[in-house]
């Protein structure tokens, strides 16, 4: 990430790139500090930046997990998942199927995550 393109652009390049490459139909990243709550956020389409926005609302979701602690969240299907009491209903009733995130990490440093969305449960 240490270039001359700026950070924002990059991201948006990332998600639109991920979306095609791979059987998902959004994606979003957001960079974390301790300081700041997400300073960066980059969405694949609207309902993908629906989907972060809700986590960083409520301050809880996948993202919010994989930033914290540093592993990765699956959740083939929202439908059957209940860990996260406010996010999973809102976003299953805003059609989200399944949700798979991956802390975004530089050596021991956490700088966010990135969320692979699916309209459709899926493993």
């Amino acid at each position: 990430m240490l270039t001359d393109f700026p950070i924002q652009e990059i991201l948006d390049h990332l998600v639109d790139r991920i979306v095609e490459a791979m059987p998902i139909t959004g994606a979003g990243v957001t960079l974390i500090s301790e300081t700041v709550s997400p300073h960066y956020v980059a969405a694949s389409d609207e309902r993908a930046l629906a989907y972060v926005k809700l986590q960083t609302a409520l301050e809880e979701g996948p993202c919010v997990v994989a930033y914290r602690t540093g592993r990765a969240v699956a959740i083939p299907d929202l439908r059957e998942d209940d860990q996260f009491p406010l996010f999973g209903p809102q976003a299953r009733k805003a059609g989200l199927g399944a949700v798979f995130t991956f802390p975004l990490c530089q050596g021991g440093m956490r700088l966010g995550a990135l969320d692979l969305y699916r309209d459709t449960p899926a493993p």
